[in-house]
């Protein structure tokens, strides 16, 4: 089910702003919230059945708890679905950031806050992601913080990324570029809005 960003929570966040609040910190993450909502809007169909205030708000607040660059996971987002929250892949991943339905199982184990017990559920964007977004935090610990193991596991999987690394095999490009460029693509987006 959407979570919905109510009135409350735009009234709190706006108040951030009005009371010339000094915490630079929840300024910063409203702003972000404002930016992603602003490149959403840009960037999805009119006919999206979300909305994308919402999409923003969960991008910021997962991101920023695992303190991850929330442009990073909208650039995941923009190359895993194109922002099409029922997508599927060839191999069964789901919705906006295409996650494996045992992978979900996997990672709402570790996760006290999130709880799937069936795979329709990555369908809902928000759920999907908070998945998604923990996963690639998991990713990220796994790999010691190089982002770039991280994207390109996200995509290949860790078992067959730690196969190539074993091994010294080459490491596939094209996912983790398309991610770059992506990243790129949403910079220059958000600079210009």
């Amino acid at each position: 089910m959407l979570e919905k960003l109510t009135s409350e929570k735009v009234t709190v966040l706006s108040s951030l702003i009005n009371k010339k609040s000094k915490n630079k910190y929840l300024i910063s993450k409203y702003n972000q919230i404002i930016d992603i909502n602003n490149v959403l809007s840009y960037l999805t169909n009119k006919n999206i059945k979300y909305s994308t205030m919402d999409i923003s708000y969960t991008i910021v607040d997962e991101s920023t708890k695992e303190h991850i660059d929330p442009y990073l996971i909208l650039s995941l987002i923009l190359t895993e679905s194109s922002f099409n929250h029922k997508s599927i892949s060839r191999k069964g991943a789901i919705g906006l950031m295409q996650i494996l339905p045992n992978t979900a199982y996997y990672v709402s184990q570790l996760n006290d806050d999130i709880d799937i017990s069936h795979r329709k559920e990555l369908f809902d964007p928000i759920t999907n992601i908070k998945i998604g977004i923990s996963y690639f935090s998991y990713l990220l610990k796994k790999y010691n913080g190089n982002v770039k193991y991280a994207i390109i596991a996200y995509n290949l999987g860790p078992t067959k990324l730690n196969y190539r690394l074993r091994k010294n095999k080459k490491l596939p490009k094209f996912y983790y570029n398309k991610v770059l460029r992506n990243y790129q693509l949403i910079s220059t987006i958000k600079n210009n809005a």
